[in-house]
Formats: structure tokens, C-alpha cells, sequence
């Protein structure tokens, strides 16, 4: 990709949604003056209005329009959801116009989608950052940071575990993206395939700062993510076990058989209507995360790195408007990019809430 001019207009899309909202207000924080989009004209044309924004409406149904509407744009960050079905469509509408792709994705059922346009985007020069929200950036800088040592890979480490301690709330968007892979079960990634995995079964030990703690497998981006930016082909994902926790886990289960019919996904994501589109200000500010990395050789734990983050709905909107900010001054970049290989070392410096604790090595 060829270094992106400034100058030109970049498109969020989905600038509507809660997400989508809170990233806008970051973006103009940082002086970034998007052209607001989504699929509702009547809604983008409120938003526009109120911030004095350029606007653009297209449903990802509509192809013409879709790529008439990035025509002559630099980039476009995508933030409606869900990602089943808008990522696919719009990445393919960059393909068209020549426009970078960014996301706030990361489930891996969409990912596995998006990694067969690889090709396509690297023939064509065209860039496409995947996951720059919460879901991967924590993760795959933790990871990228404890598999290397000075820039080089760590001899023989062979298997990356990731942890997660955050708080469970979520957006309409975000529960209706889970509920899309429900029928898919819990995932880990073994020499490059991935596996499923009972999650109550399949349980690993990290301490988030407080002591070890006994943590539940859970399906994550990371396990696309991690192996390009590590080169790593072993890695899992873990939620630690609160109440909360294993209660979504006995609940996944219990549904993962009925949720392979597509009514009964269609009707459990007419019930999140009447969940809150997301969480209000005061919980988010409250919310923290903590991730904290393994690097393993043959089973044994080698090194580990521990990150906190605050409100990760908050993170992403920052960390989405920073991505876009550094890919709009772009050295060349092409094909699909994790965040850790598009972003620099330093991106998460200034983020919400992050404090990262240096790498710990086993004691020889």
C-alpha cells in the first residue's frame, strides 16, 4: 500500500452504532474529520449534521453503492457489526476503489473469511488491519512482545497461552456477534488447526495480580492473530473463571447444539433488542482488564508479560481512532495485518488505562 494522502477522506462506517459513536468522539479529539457512514441514511444524516461531517449511506448488500461511496477515500475503519456480515462485502469494496481496510472485528469465524482475501489485498498493494479494537490489540502486542527477545524469536518456544480477567458486559453488537458463533463451540489452535474444546474442561493457571487463578478456554481472535504476527502455530485463550464466567460457559454449552439451526440464532438475537445497546458511562468507567501472556517450550511456561487496560469499550474507541491516525501516514503496507505487525511497538503508549509490567523469565 502506497503511502495514504491525508488529504483524502477516510470513511467510518458504522459511525451510528455505540461503538461507532464513541470512536467518532475520540477521532475528533485527535482532529480526524471522518465522512460518517452506515446503512441507515436518516441516522447518518442526524449525525453528520450535529458535527458538521460529511456523510455517506450504502448497505453492504448494495455493491454500487458501497463502492461508489469509498470511491476516491484513503481508508475506511469499519465498525458496524456484526462482522459476519458487513466485513466480507466492504473489504471487497476496498479491493474495488483501492481503499485501506481497517476493523474492530476479531471473531475468529469472520477472520477465517477475511484471511482468503489475503492475496487479493496483497496483488493489489492494499492494507488490511484487522481487529484494532479491544479484540486483538491487548492480546496480540502481549503476545508479540512475549515471543520475541530483543527482536528475535525466542529459541524454541513453541506455544503461546493468552489470559484474560475483564469485565463481562456487552454491547447489542457485541452479544449478537457471539451468538452468530455459538454452534461453533470453543476453539484453540493446535499445530495450526483449530480444535474444540469443552471450555469447563479445558482450564490453565495465570495470575492476573492477585494470585493464580484458574481460567476457562475461550474463543478468541488471537488464535488467528497470534501466529502472523508470532509465527507461532500453538496457541489458547482463556477468560478467568469468576461466577460469571462459568456460567456463560455452562450456558455456550448447553446451546451450542440448538444454535447450529439458524432460527434459533435469529431468535436469540431478536432477544438482545431488549438488552441495553451498551454499557452506560458510569460502569465503563469502573471497568478494568487485565491480560496477561505465556510463552511455553515443550509444556513448560518460559517467560510471561502482564498488560492492564481500563474500560475496553473506551480502548477501542481510542485505540481505533489512534490505528487510523498512524495508517493515514502510512510507510508501504500491504495485504492482511494484525495489529502488533502494522502499528509499531509504541501504539499502545497513551491508551486508556494501559500499564504494561516487563517480561519475567524463568529462572534457569
Amino acid at each position: 500500500m502506497n503511502q495514504i494522502d491525508d488529504v483524502q477522506p477516510w470513511v467510518l462506517y458504522g459511525a451510528t452504532g455505540f461503538t461507532g459513536r464513541l470512536i467518532l468522539a475520540r477521532a475528533l479529539e485527535l482532529g480526524l474529520r471522518p465522512v460518517v457512514a452506515g446503512r441507515s441514511p436518516d441516522k447518518v444524516a442526524e449525525l453528520a449534521q450535529s458535527h458538521g461531517l460529511e456523510r455517506g449511506a450504502a448497505s453492504v448488500d448494495d455493491a454500487d453503492t458501497l463502492t461508489q461511496m469509498l470511491s476516491g477515500r484513503s481508508l475506511v475503519l469499519n465498525a458496524a457489526g456484526p462482522f459476519g456480515e458487513t466485513a466480507v462485502p466492504v473489504m471487497e469494496a476496498c479491493l474495488r476503489t483501492g481503499a485501506c481496510y481497517v476493523d474492530i472485528g476479531g471473531d475468529v469465524s469472520v477472520l477465517q473469511k477475511q484471511f482468503k482475501l489475503a492475496d487479493a489485498f496483497k496483488q493489489n498493494g492494499i492494507a488490511a488491519v484487522l481487529a484494532v479494537g479491544f479484540d486483538v490489540v491487548p492480546t496480540d502486542y502481549a503476545a508479540k512482545w512475549v515471543a520475541f527477545d530483543q527482536g528475535a524469536p525466542v529459541d524454541g518456544a513453541d506455544e503461546i497461552q493468552l489470559g484474560l480477567s475483564l469485565p463481562v458486559s456487552m454491547s447489542r453488537g457485541s452479544t449478537r456477534a457471539m451468538i452468530d458463533d455459538l454452534h461453533e463451540g470453543t476453539l484453540i489452535l493446535r499445530q495450526g488447526v483449530l480444535q474444540r474444546v469443552r471450555p469447563l474442561a479445558h482450564t490453565a493457571i495465570f495470575d492476573y495480580g492477585q494470585g493464580p487463578a484458574v481460567s476457562l478456554a475461550n474463543t478468541w481472535g488471537d488464535l488467528l492473530t497470534a501466529p502472523l504476527t508470532t509465527g507461532i502455530q500453538n496457541v489458547a485463550e482463556y477468560f478467568e473463571a469468576t461466577p460469571a464466567v462459568r456460567q456463560a460457559a455452562r450456558l455456550s454449552e448447553l446451546l451450542a447444539g440448538p444454535a447450529k439451526w439458524k432460527g434459533v440464532r435469529s431468535f436469540l438475537k431478536r432477544l438482545v433488542r431488549f438488552l441495553p445497546e451498551g454499557p452506560d458511562d458510569p460502569l465503563r468507567a469502573s471497568q478494568q482488564a487485565t491480560i496477561v501472556a505465556h510463552l511455553l517450550r515443550h509444556g513448560e511456561v518460559i517467560r510471561k508479560i502482564r498488560i492492564r487496560t481500563g474500560d475496553p469499550y473506551q480502548f477501542t474507541a481510542a485505540s481505533a481512532a489512534k490505528a487510523v491516525q498512524r495508517l493515514l501516514a502510512a510507510q508501504e503496507l500491504a495485504g492482511i495485518q494484525s495489529p502488533a505487525s502494522a502499528l509499531g511497538d509504541d501504539f499502545l503508549s497513551g491508551l486508556p488505562g494501559v500499564l504494561i509490567e516487563p517480561v519475567v523469565r524463568r529462572q534457569a
